[in-house]
């Protein structure tokens, strides 16, 4: 088995064979034997990954919630210490445009909206609000 390990500074990565990171930092993954992330281990957290029998994910778990997952466009994320949420994406074509949160708690309800928008390589730079309030911009610095 062919391993590729390499560092940048203080940190160390490693990839098997099969081109999986192994160990991002200190990060450490573990995959199913059809090479997606089944384990991430890190300093504060593990989050375990399942997939259903055509190697889709339908399950995400942590310490603090886990996540079901039905097709791309719909999550249900039960917490353990709050109000569950119910969360839909809205595609255009093969692009998220808006992903709308309903949470439900003893009977009281309360929604969300977000918008993404997204730049001329079709990465999302900027999410807003329903009053086009922005809540996430990234910053892309062009090289050239």
């Amino acid at each position: 088995m062919h391993i590729n390990n390499w560092s940048a500074g203080n940190k160390t990565f490693i990839c098997d064979a099969n081109g999986n990171m192994k160990n991002n930092n200190a990060t450490l993954i573990k995959y199913t034997a059809f090479n997606k992330p089944a384990k991430l281990v890190t300093p504060n957290a593990t989050i375990n990954f399942s997939y259903d029998t055509n190697h889709k994910r339908y399950k995400k778990s942590t310490s603090t919630y886990t996540s079901y997952y039905l097709d791309k466009s719909y999550e249900y994320k039960r917490y353990n210490d709050r109000a569950d949420e119910d969360i839909y994406m809205i595609y255009v074509g093969s692009k998220v445009v808006s992903i709308y949160t309903n949470k439900e708690n003893e009977g009281s309800s309360s929604s969300s909206t977000k918008y993404l928008h997204y730049d001329s390589l079709n990465s999302v730079d900027t999410i807003t609000n329903n009053d086009l309030t922005t809540l996430i911009r990234t910053k892309n610095k062009s090289y050239s």
